[in-house]
């Protein structure tokens, strides 16, 4: 029993949670009046139960991914620096994201070290466990990271020193080169990696490329100078208009002359960032960026990182070519203007599509509460029982079925009717219990009880509703099957 109850939801089960804290958050409640996936719910989860979910990680302030990425963007802008001591949600971040240097790179673009892939650490482990004779998760730097790669450490143990299978019983100089010399023979593609005589090359001519010099005239080992590895990036760059760390062919020669891809850029071209500019083209980028949006902020501009190489901090740059060091703290008023201009703009305005949601937040504490004291409006665009029931029997006419999820307007509905199913019942005679007929089916049926009865009304026909979407309305119905009789 207390394994179930401490069971994770599954994907179908989380998905219904999240449009549960979503509807919360958007309306400031939630009932099963308004919430149009209240059914769904019930079966899959349970509503009681599904509710308590919800609100228990409302509660602890549980953030989805996109909400992570907007806090880490808002701290860095307010405060020009973030770590993990100072950020609240660290924990989550590193939970959803893997690593704190993760979320620091997909959310702003920064790293404090390097991320390695599988090989790399590989390479790693084996270069330190040759070296010392030992290693230990204390001893190797980035043990953390196999940890998360393979699963644990003793996993990346295996997986690293294990393909060597390396024989405990030593060999001398004579016998490691005449073993390298057969096994070449056998494989023209001999590694590290497939060599047995690995350790033992490793003691005797102190490092594997040097033994397979000696023991077959050539090596594995690309030698590129720290200068060839400058000018192969130059190369790049100038030929794709970017350069990108792990996909550069000679990344790790960069580690081992610069220790990190951003030294490297930097050393190289002056920024981090892929296209360098000059302060006045990234002052004109602000400017449009500002004449765009309407704001800027980490978020829509792009080369962030460059513009700390021509001013002390983002604000200062703000500052400097639009004269406002924050633009993304908007006024009420402002706020109020944006809000008429894109309901003006476009006829319709949402949650998802207003660039200055949060500051709306702030102003009014809830979107809803913004949307009707600026506009007037609930719930979006609001519109009367008879004109939903219009948009419902057009759509279903159209598509020849319809539900909550393909509806636009069904919270709507859901709340003029008093749910869902009254709304389809009243706009096409569908019911839970009722089947729901084809043109061609309807047509019979109308024929039938014409023939039984010698008469047909839309009082007297069960489903008469249905008949008014199929056909547009119950009199063109009648003119349609009825016209040659």
């Amino acid at each position: 029993m207390e394994n179930n109850r401490n069971r994770q939801p599954n994907v179908k089960e989380r998905t219904l949670i999240n449009r549960i804290k979503r509807h919360f958050k958007r309306y400031g409640g939630i009932s099963i009046v308004d919430f149009p996936h209240y059914e769904e719910v019930e079966k899959v989860i349970g509503w009681n139960k599904a509710l308590d979910i919800a609100m228990e990680e409302l509660k602890n302030n549980k953030l989805t991914k996109e909400e992570l990425i907007t806090e880490l963007q808002n701290e860095y802008i307010k405060n020009g620096k973030i770590t993990r001591d100072s950020f609240k949600y660290t924990r989550q971040a590193e939970k959803i994201f893997g690593l704190w240097n993760k979320a620091l790179q997909e959310s702003l673009g920064i790293s404090k070290k390097i991320i390695f892939t599988k090989e790399e650490l590989i390479t790693m482990i084996q270069q330190q466990y040759y070296k010392d004779k030992k290693i230990s998760a204390k001893t190797f730097k980035y043990a953390h990271q196999v940890m998360r790669e393979f699963g644990s450490w003793s996993k990346g143990m295996e997986e690293a020193l294990s393909f060597h299978n390396f024989e405990r019983r030593e060999y001398t100089k004579e016998e490691v080169i005449e073993g390298i010399r057969k096994e070449y023979k056998e494989n023209p593609h001999l590694k590290a990696k497939t060599t047995k005589f690995y350790r033992q090359s490793v003691k005797h001519f102190g490092s594997w490329n040097e033994a397979l010099r000696i023991s077959i005239g050539k090596t594995n080992k690309i030698k590129i100078t720290k200068e060839e590895v400058i000018e192969a990036m130059k190369i790049e760059y100038e030929k794709n208009g970017e350069i990108y760390g792990e996909k550069f062919k000679y990344y790790l020669h960069v580690i081992k002359y610069f220790e990190t891809w951003n030294n490297a850029m930097m050393e190289v071209f002056g920024f981090v960032n892929m296209k360098t500019r000059t302060k006045e083209e990234l002052v004109k980028m602000i400017q449009e960026t500002h004449e765009r949006d309407g704001y800027v902020t980490v978020k829509n501009f792009n080369h962030v990182n460059q513009v700390k190489k021509y001013f002390k901090s983002w604000s200062d740059a703000l500052e400097y070519s639009i004269g406002k060091p924050n633009v993304y703290k908007l006024t009420k008023e402002e706020v109020i203007i944006r809000m008429r201009e894109q309901y003006e703009q476009d006829g319709v305005i949402t949650y998802n599509t207003f660039k200055h949601i949060r500051a709306a937040e702030k102003h009014f504490g809830k979107w809803s509460i913004a949307m009707e004291e600026v506009l007037g409006i609930r719930n979006r665009i609001s519109y009367t029982k008879d004109e939903l029931i219009e948009m419902i029997r057009e759509q279903y006419n159209k598509d020849g079925k319809i539900s909550s999820d393909t509806f636009k307007f069904a919270h709507q509905a859901a709340i003029k009717f008093g749910s869902w199913t009254n709304a389809l019942k009243i706009a096409v005679g569908i019911d839970r219990s009722y089947k729901i007929f084809t043109k061609k089916e309807l047509t019979n049926m109308l024929k039938n009880q014409y023939m039984k009865n010698g008469k047909v009304t839309s009082k007297t026909f069960k489903y008469n509703q249905q008949v008014k979407a199929r056909f547009g309305s119950w009199s063109k119905a009648m003119e349609e099957i009825f016209n040659d009789i």
